[in-house]
């Protein structure tokens, strides 16, 4: 049925698809991770390329797959690019956020 007659005839809006929920130790597709970080395929090349993100390995079975930390990664890319940063500096970010000083390692007990 057409939406407009499904609307006039009181049956309301048509069902659209749930998006899925992904369980936090999943593996996604490339494809996976493109569409829940709102970006294309490409686009997640292009930072796997430059080293922004990192490319998970082969496996025998030919399929990579992506942790979820992997679209947390890239929304946060994201968003920091809207903030006005460069994708260098959104790398620095990381690396910082990579290392703690030794000062702090012995003041947190890790």
């Amino acid at each position: 049925m057409k939406a407009s007659f499904m609307k006039a005839s009181g049956m309301g809006e048509p069902a659209t698809r749930a998006p899925r929920k992904t369980a936090p130790h999943e593996r996604l597709t490339i494809g996976r991770v493109a569409k829940l970080s709102g970006v294309g395929v490409e686009t997640l090349r292009y930072y796997q390329r430059i080293g922004i993100l990192e490319e998970p390995t082969r496996p025998a079975s030919g399929a990579r797959s992506y942790p979820l930390e992997a679209v947390r990664k890239v929304r946060f890319i994201r968003r920091a690019q809207t903030l006005g940063f460069r994708l260098k500096e959104i790398e620095e970010l990381f690396v910082l956020g990579a290392t703690k000083p030794s000062h702090l390692s012995s003041t947190l007990g890790s």
